[in-house]
């Protein structure tokens, strides 16, 4: 989990270029990379959440970007406070096995 902490964090060398040269773009990249580790904890608990909250956290934050020009960075936190809500939600009442 760590290494994958540490993969989505070396994609700063896109975020930062966006930021100084297509701004726009920054809100959009930084929503869907730092979600993308949720995959890898969905395989270290095996359970779905992750794939889940990824796709999901992705689809919404795309969709948001897009349907709000005018309002980009709002629609996009909005997008990923959804996506943490269901994901909350699901592992809250999944069932884990002891051991």
């Amino acid at each position: 989990m760590g290494a994958c902490i540490v993969m989505v964090n070396l994609l700063w060398a896109v975020h930062v270029p966006l930021l100084m040269g297509a701004p726009g773009y920054f809100p959009l990249s930084l929503a869907v990379a730092l979600g993308m580790h949720w995959i890898v904890y969905s395989w270290v608990i095996q359970h779905n959440v992750g794939i889940t909250h990824a796709l999901l956290r992705t689809a919404l934050v795309l969709a948001a970007w897009l349907a709000f020009p005018q309002q980009q960075i709002s629609a996009v936190a909005v997008a990923v406070v959804i996506a943490y809500s269901i994901s909350i939600a699901q592992m809250q009442s999944r069932q884990v096995s002891g051991g």
